[in-house]
């Protein structure tokens, strides 16, 4: 099977609710030049914009107190870019030998940005604790993976071999920020978290495999494969906090820090028989 790097089409973003607004546009194209080229392809564009509020009202009722308000505003904004270029090159070489080349292409953008604005109010007007949040992110990558096939048949009905090439890249950046303070009457404390995340990821992978199929009288076939791949993987995921001397986001939080990288290799042989009845 085709390497994975861990790219895939929706490797940024995931279903919300919310109000969407979501134009799409969509191409497909195919063709046969002559007797033994043929072409198909297609083009995809989407562009989502998701709006969602919502506000909390509670009013907590005890025994030695009744008037203990919650209330809590939520809102949050998801715009989503994303392109899709897909094609397919059949040549036939001759009766007995023929080739494809299959591209596919993967753009995508995603910026969000979340608030909370949360308060704990006792008896309408004294303010025992508050939480105000503020989210907000950018990325961008693209994943690109393409096969290259080449068949040959030979004069036996139903014995061929065949070799591909499987390429997988991906890469994908992002800026991260978080906004926080907390505020507690009791200790009469606020604590404020002020920080800024760089992320990258980086995948590619390569892989092979062989196929041989073998007739075994006028029922049954033969099939023997073998497949070998490689993937590797960076990732680079840095957060800073703020550095009110200097102005900048430079002292380094180890917790929410990791920078490692990953090397897979996979060998795979197969063997199957195919018996139609």
């Amino acid at each position: 099977g085709a390497p994975s790097g861990g790219s895939g089409s929706s490797f940024m973003v995931g279903q919300s609710n919310g109000i969407a607004t979501a134009p799409a546009f969509g191409l497909n194209y195919s063709d046969k030049w002559n007797s033994k080229m043929k072409f198909s392809g297609s083009y995809f564009f989407n562009y989502t914009n998701l709006d969602n509020i919502s506000d909390i009202y509670r009013n907590y009722i005890t025994e030695s107190d009744s008037s203990l308000i919650y209330s809590e505003n939520n809102t949050s904004t998801s715009i989503n870019l994303n392109h899709k270029l897909n094609a397919k090159f059949e040549y036939d070489i001759d009766t007995m030998n023929s080739i494809s080349i299959s591209p596919k292409f993967n753009f995508q953008m995603n910026n969000k940005k979340t608030s909370l604005l949360g308060n704990n109010v006792s008896n309408s007007t004294i303010l025992l604790s508050s939480l105000d949040n503020l989210n907000s992110s950018i990325f961008d990558g693209y994943t690109f993976n393409n096969e290259i096939s080449y068949r040959h048949k030979f004069n036996k009905k139903g014995r061929t071999i065949s070799i591909s090439l499987l390429t997988d890249l991906n890469d994908k950046t992002g800026i991260t920020k978080l906004n926080s303070s907390n505020y507690f009457l009791a200790t009469s404390d606020t604590s404020m978290v002020d920080q800024e995340g760089d992320q990258r990821t980086k995948g590619m992978g390569f892989s092979t495999n062989l196929a041989y199929t073998e007739p075994l009288g006028k029922k049954a076939q033969l099939m023997l494969n073998y497949s070998a791949s490689y993937m590797r993987n960076d990732i680079n995921k840095e957060t800073d906090n703020y550095d009110a001397v200097s102005g900048e986001y430079i002292s380094l939080d180890s917790i929410l820090t990791n920078i490692y990288d990953n090397t897979y290799l996979t060998h795979k042989p197969g063997i199957g028989l195919n018996y139609n009845t």
